[in-house]
């Protein structure tokens, strides 16, 4: 859990500060400006943590990440107009032994927590149905942290009126001087946490682009990075986004985009589903999907590539390292299409192909053949025939070879039709006919399309 919230903010961190030194004054740098106040407090805690420091320091940072979390939560879910209460107090343990405790206590008036979903608000990655976006891990750190220092941490809820958290602590004597840090952590809490009142939408509109650039998809829960990373993304790319695993999954499905950035951690379905899925899925086996993640062991990105991502930039990651991965999966794409539009179906397929994607190829080439002179062979009949809906095959077969259905069964038809000159297999009319074209004239202009000739100067030539 520490790992991470550490990993994803620090992210957030560096990415806009860097961004910042070397670049002029641009539209994005109030808002970068903006993550790194929000961020770069929360990163040095959960660092302070990492490497143990001394013990009075240690628990105020605790002190200062629990009261955030909370506040950050009850603001979340609070509507313009409502309230939220912060009190600290001591107070004694209510048994003889005369010990007191600390008692910090969050109450909002918000949307409140169904009661079937109390029991698990602190669990790791869960995120109730009126969730709007974040890690999932936010109560889940929460409670660790609570119980590190050895106390608890309990929650009450009513749907419409509200919900409040109690944390409880032990007082112990060293800790004089921590309630006062406790107080100030907790001050300094409530000056850097602004809350973002704006409610997500889980997939926003696509962004502008040309008709003909490419579509990413843009799956990752936390709101902050999501927005980010599409701000990070050169102009010209049309971006779609979904809030966690599921909701990708989905819209990939419906929308086959031309790269999908996943992250690894999320709720309902985590980076591994979603790529395991999509990858078995016939529509959108051949999609480059970039895998986010905070486990940085080479055993981890093994793990990643072998489930069958195509890169793994692991947090912090730098943007521009984002960008180049996007950049020459999507050029890999291009090369493939170039090879469909420089050679003949007759020199075969080209060897970069996935496995899976030349299986395809080769099925829809077989049922070409095997219909080589049916001209009524249509998308649907086609479609059914390689176990995907019509418009999947029509966006996978533009994705793998750059040409429409159209253009690839007819260019298949011609190539067909210039080996058959070759072999002398038939007067021009019978080879169109005998490959799908009954219509001799039509026939001789898509072949001068395809070859800068006619069939008889291809002919004669030969």
């Amino acid at each position: 859990s520490v790992t991470h919230e550490f990993r994803t903010h620090l992210t957030l961190l560096l990415e806009p500060a860097r961004h910042l030194l070397s670049e002029a004054k641009d539209q994005f740098q109030l808002y970068r400006l903006e993550l790194i106040e929000k961020n770069a407090r929360r990163s040095v805690q959960l660092n302070v943590e990492i490497h143990d420091t001394a013990t009075v320091l240690y628990d105020a940072l605790k002190w200062e990440q629990v009261a955030s979390n909370l506040l950050s939560n009850a603001l979340k879910f609070t509507k313009e107009g409502g309230t939220v209460h912060l009190k600290l107090t001591e107070e004694n343990v209510g048994d003889s032994s005369g010990k007191t405790q600390f008692k910090l206590k969050v109450s909002d008036n918000g949307i409140g927590i169904p009661t079937d979903e109390l029991p698990q608000v602190f669990d790791r990655f869960f995120q109730a149905e009126h969730s709007m976006g974040g890690t999932g891990i936010g109560l889940s750190l929460t409670r660790e942290l609570v119980e590190r220092m050895g106390g608890n941490i309990s929650v009450k809820s009513v749907v419409g009126a509200g919900t409040t958290f109690i944390v409880q602590l032990p007082f112990e004597t060293k800790s004089a001087e921590l309630l006062s840090a406790g107080h100030e952590a907790v001050s300094t809490a409530h000056t850097f946490l602004k809350p973002i009142l704006q409610k997500p939408t889980a997939v926003d509109s696509l962004n502008p682009g040309t008709e003909l650039s490419p579509l990413l998809l843009l799956v990752e829960d936390d709101t902050d990075l999501r927005r980010f990373i599409n701000a990070s993304l050169p102009a010209g790319y049309r971006i779609v986004e979904a809030g966690n695993g599921t909701e990708g999954i989905q819209i990939a499905l419906e929308l086959m985009p031309d790269l999908v950035i996943c992250d690894l951690a999320m709720p309902l379905k985590d980076g591994f589903e979603v790529v395991e899925t999509l990858k078995i899925k016939p529509g959108t086996s051949h999609v480059p999907i970039i895998l986010l993640t905070a486990k940085s062991s080479l055993e981890s990105k093994i793990e990643g590539l072998s489930r069958g991502a195509d890169a793994y930039p692991t947090k912090p990651f730098r943007a521009d390292e984002l960008v180049a991965h996007v950049e020459n999966l999507l050029e890999s794409q291009k090369r493939l299409q170039t090879h469909f539009s420089k050679h003949q179906m007759a020199e075969g397929l080209p060897d970069a192909l996935p496995a899976q994607e030349l299986e395809f190829l080769q099925r829809l080439i077989q049922l070409i053949e095997e219909n080589l002179e049916s001209e009524s062979m249509d998308a649907d009949a086609f479609a059914y025939g390689v176990f995907i809906s019509r418009s999947q095959l029509h966006r996978k077969v533009t994705a793998l070879t750059g040409l429409s259905l159209t253009e690839f069964v007819c260019n298949y038809r011609l190539d067909r039709a210039r080996d058959m000159f070759m072999q002398r297999a038939g007067s021009i009319s019978e080879i169109a006919w005998e490959t799908g074209f009954q219509n001799a004239k039509y026939f001789s202009t898509c072949f001068k399309e395809r070859f800068g000739e006619t069939p008889s100067g291809f002919i004669s030539g030969k």
